[in-house]
């Protein structure tokens, strides 16, 4: 998003050097429409629109997404709530395990979710499958 909004910045600084580009076609890029001759669209209400109607959600790869904000798509709100329900109805089951600092953890490809036990706490195998050990962790 950073990067469209950075555009019309790029673009007031080029438009600086517009007297003394000679190509025509590149001063009317340069320039925004509804500016005579301006060919380069002014993306700032659109952006500002988006912006207002988004909140940015870091996902567990730390990459942020834009989801609606609350209150503004019902049927967001709640199929957001479900998933959180679901959620916490999974780590209280998770809790309810009793193992020490077991933690609800999506995977790696995030299409699912595994529990995360560290190394050295014994688990009973007939209850658990092991998915994957990493780096003093096991995922069941």
């Amino acid at each position: 998003m950073n990067v469209f909004k950075d555009l019309n910045t790029q673009l007031a600084e080029l438009a600086k050097y517009k007297t003394k580009i000679k190509s025509e076609r590149l001063k009317s890029l340069l320039t925004l429409t509804g500016t005579k001759g301006g060919l380069y669209p002014d993306t700032s209400p659109v952006i500002d629109e988006f912006e207002n109607m988004v909140t940015w959600r870091k996902m567990p790869t730390g990459k942020p997404i834009p989801q609606p904000k609350y209150g503004s798509l019902q049927s967001f709100d709640r199929v957001d709530k479900v998933v959180d329900d679901i959620k916490r109805e999974m780590q209280k089951h998770v809790d309810s395990l009793g193992y020490k600092n077991a933690k609800l953890v999506t995977s790696n490809n995030k299409t699912r979710f595994e529990i995360e036990i560290p190394d050295g706490v014994k688990v009973d195998k007939d209850v658990m499958m092991l998915m994957v050990s990493n780096k003093g962790k096991t995922y069941y």
